[in-house]
């Protein structure tokens, strides 16, 4: 279950490592030039992706907070596949690109995973609570 965003940014327990990105997401977020993609769902993203894990590491072979797999790495990714900034703002790239290709949030973050409305469905979900209920940090 994805937590209310506004805990990423206060270092609790289950993700003490998020407080160091809030600058990173807010800053990536803003080079994605669609509304609807915001600091709220990258922080959601991040956290479906990894639970705020830099050193996270799937069955497939996805890597760091946002989970690439080399091959998309070594395409939209620069400098370590491991540092939570580097990965985020491949990340934001990645988004993009996917949302300029296919049109809607939704089909982009569909297609970031390879198909999967579960997945887009738990990003979606924690970033409208943020939006509902947070502390509105951004």
């Amino acid at each position: 279950m994805t937590l209310p965003i506004g805990t990423y940014f206060y270092g609790n327990e289950k993700f003490p490592n998020s407080i160091f990105y809030s600058e990173c997401i807010r800053n990536g977020a803003f080079s994605v030039p669609y509304r609807d993609y915001d600091a709220n769902m990258l922080a959601s993203q991040i956290e479906v992706e990894s639970s705020f894990n830099p050193k996270a590491e799937s069955p497939v072979g996805a890597k760091g907070l946002c989970q690439f797999m080399p091959q998309t790495w070594l395409e939209y990714g620069k400098g370590d596949i491991f540092n939570g900034e580097d990965n985020i703002n491949a990340c934001c790239k990645y988004i993009n690109y996917l949302y300029k290709k296919y049109g809607t949030l939704s089909l982009a973050l569909f297609h970031y995973v390879g198909g999967s409305d579960e997945y887009v469905s738990k990003v979606v979900n924690g970033a409208t609570w943020w939006l509902e209920n947070g502390d509105k940090k951004f």
